[in-house]
């Protein structure tokens, strides 16, 4: 959305699509993350305080009802690199297959030549 007022920038975000994962507690126990018993953000506020602006709010109290007043850090997330990785591939390789990187190198192959043909001849002339 911070393009698609830019002069001269012809952007429609209408087609992008975020997409939020999030690990399941068979993935949390799988990779053995630990769990930190409170709902503190970055604030220093706890969601699981009644008196917090965002409380009420229907993700925060179903992820309480489903969670209980615990969480897991994404960082956490490096004590099983192997496993964490599998978990982001997968999610990335629902919408951009495996063989995307390489035939995106293919694509660009020439382009880049072209480019460095482009440099080289421009270094040439002011040599």
């Amino acid at each position: 959305m911070d393009c698609a007022n830019v002069k001269g920038v012809d952007f429609d975000p209408s087609p992008i699509r975020v997409e939020r994962i999030g690990l399941t507690r068979e993935q949390i126990g799988h990779l053995g993350l630990p769990w930190i018993e409170n709902l503190e953000t970055g604030s220093g506020k706890d969601l699981g305080d009644p008196g917090h602006p965002d409380h009420r709010k229907p993700y925060v109290q179903n992820y309480i009802a489903s969670q209980g007043r615990r969480k897991v850090e994404a960082n956490a997330l490096v004590r099983d690199l192997r496993g964490s990785r599998a978990l982001v591939e997968a999610a990335i390789n629902r919408y951009i297959p495996a063989s995307w990187p390489a035939e995106h190198e293919a694509r660009l192959a020439p382009h880049q030549q072209a480019a460095r043909d482009a440099f080289a001849a421009l270094i040439a002339v002011r040599s």
